[in-house]
């Protein structure tokens, strides 16, 4: 990217394949044009035969006014159909702003850089309250919608128009986007709740950052002198392993290894999680209606 972010450039699907995606409302108001949005959106694509799917998607996101209502209709478009939008505007902002994708479409290339990241998700709670994190490239976002209702925020708007460009990226799901917040302006999303939260929610995201934050194993220890090339074959599956400490009514310590997919649920919250169908997979459910079945026929 160059040393300053004109518009957002993020990575997204389109036709099944991660590209580089720009908000189509954030190009229109960098080109400063006086035409309302939807009615300017519409119009480049009658002219110029641009198509859904193909060439950008329609979302819902929400208002970042602040203001109560509908959630608004914006536009994910593809690098190539900005470049194409900013070109036509025939003025000097829109001849900066195609320059400024060239540089990013060309630094996506480049071998330093990959379009594709390796991205998980996984799930805490603050309070009883479920937070989804975006694990992206090994680093935590988390889900502004989440973080504001942990908090007992009425909407997520005021954390994500705090945010700065780079603490906030979004995720399609169907054709709703999320957004997300980088660890800094999670942690900053406490200023807008009640004192008392506030500093609950210090404390325990200060804490729960350092057990997402996933820290890669120091070279030195994987060239100790004396290794055999088994031995650091072991050392590194066990820095990789995720495991479950717990102990025994008589104070022993118990350790097993877990699948890194595994989630730690309190019987009160099970009922919730499985009825989140972005955490229990539908697939899952004929498994768990067997299991429950089985359970209330054994007590009846």
């Amino acid at each position: 990217m160059t040393t300053q972010e004109l518009v957002r450039v993020f990575v997204g699907e389109m036709q099944g394949e991660q590209v580089q995606l720009v908000n189509a409302r954030e190009l229109h108001d960098f080109l400063g044009v006086s035409t309302r949005v939807d009615v300017w959106f519409a119009r480049r694509v009658e002219e110029y035969g641009f198509r859904e799917g193909e060439d950008y998607r329609p979302i819902l996101s929400n208002r970042s006014d602040g203001l109560p209502g509908r959630q608004r209709m914006d536009w994910h478009i593809t690098l190539d159909m900005a470049k194409e939008m900013a070109m036509v505007e025939r003025t000097e902002k829109g001849r900066e702003i195609r320059r400024y994708f060239i540089d990013c479409e060309k630094r996506a290339h480049t071998p330093a850089s990959s379009l594709v990241t390796a991205e998980t998700y996984r799930q805490i709670a603050f309070e009883g309250r479920r937070i989804r994190v975006l694990m992206r490239d090994g680093q935590p976002w988390f889900a502004a919608a989440h973080v504001a209702s942990a908090l007992g925020l009425r909407s997520s708007d005021r954390i994500t128009r705090s945010a700065l460009p780079h603490e906030l990226c979004q995720t399609l799901r169907g054709k709703q986007a999320m957004n997300y917040l980088a660890p800094g302006a999670a942690l900053r999303a406490g200023d807008y709740a009640a004192s008392d939260a506030a500093e609950r929610w210090g404390a325990w995201f200060q804490r729960t950052l350092e057990g997402l934050v996933q820290h890669p194993l120091p070279r030195a220890a994987l060239e100790a002198p004396g290794l055999t090339a088994v031995q650091r074959f072991g050392l590194e599956q066990m820095m990789s392993t995720r495991l479950l400490l717990s102990f025994t009514a008589d104070g022993a310590m118990d350790v097993k290894p877990v699948k890194p997919e595994a989630m730690v649920v309190t019987p009160d919250r099970l009922a919730a999680v499985i009825g989140d169908d972005f955490v229990i997979g539908q697939q899952h459910l004929p498994e768990i209606l067997s299991a429950v079945a089985g359970r209330m026929r054994s007590v009846a």
